[in-house]
């Protein structure tokens, strides 16, 4: 199945993790995925193929029950593969360190 605004085949598509501030109608899509697939190495599977997608994120208060809107980027891939794309993105260095290496994911 090839899904309408798929960059690759894929059953199903779902988000493996989330890039905040990163505004969607500035970033070139491209670019940002060369430098993450760059940033992830070898910790990345070279048959998993993932894409940037602009997303409208909410973040409801627990306390004061007051929902925030902002937009971001998901990092998403084929569902069955979400798992390890995860495991890549957990390995990544913090922002603290990543921001002067990478100029387009790195201080996110």
């Amino acid at each position: 199945v090839f899904m309408k605004y798929v960059s690759f085949k894929a059953n199903q598509v779902s988000a493996a993790g989330w890039f905040y501030n990163m505004n969607p109608d500035v970033i070139r899509r491209d670019e940002a995925v060369m430098e993450l697939k760059q940033r992830l190495g070898a910790k990345l599977p070279a048959d998993l193929h993932l894409q940037l997608a602009p997303r409208n994120l909410v973040i409801t208060d627990k306390t004061t029950r007051n929902r925030f809107n902002f937009r971001g980027m998901a990092v998403e891939c084929d569902r069955s593969r979400v798992r390890e794309l995860q495991e890549a993105l957990y390995t990544m260095e913090s922002p603290k360190e990543a921001k002067f290496k990478y100029g387009i994911t790195g201080g996110r």
